[in-house]
């Protein structure tokens, strides 16, 4: 008979410790939000920030690259006009005038924009 009462206290419910272990599981959770969840959020938002702020730079750098290789570009075909030009007025031995000048620069850009 003593086995069997033993048994029965194995699987009574003691509602004071019942009430401690749910209490202990509370601070439990508590604590790990405050001192595991909190600093992790932090250190994950930190380096969300960071990640933008490379990539917004990334994207920066890029629009840079872009106007600066159109302005390179640009000013390469002006200085190719103008010595294409020098070159025509030596060959041309005569003067051109204002008309024929930008006319003639404006047909070799177009030239030196399609092959390029």
């Amino acid at each position: 008979m003593s086995a069997i009462l033993e048994t029965q206290d194995l699987v009574t419910l003691i509602p004071w410790t019942f009430i401690a272990q749910i209490c202990n599981l509370f601070i439990q959770v508590m604590l790990i939000k405050k001192f595991l969840f909190k600093p992790i959020r932090e250190i994950l938002e930190k380096r969300k920030a960071k990640a933008d702020a490379e990539i917004g730079e990334a994207v920066k750098a890029r629009e840079e690259a872009e106007t600066m290789k159109l302005e390179s570009v640009n000013e390469i075909k002006d200085e190719i006009g103008s010595m294409a030009m020098e070159i025509a007025g030596k060959v041309i031995e005569r003067e051109v005038n204002a008309t024929d000048h930008a006319k003639l620069i404006d047909e070799f850009i177009n030239k030196v924009g399609d092959g390029a």
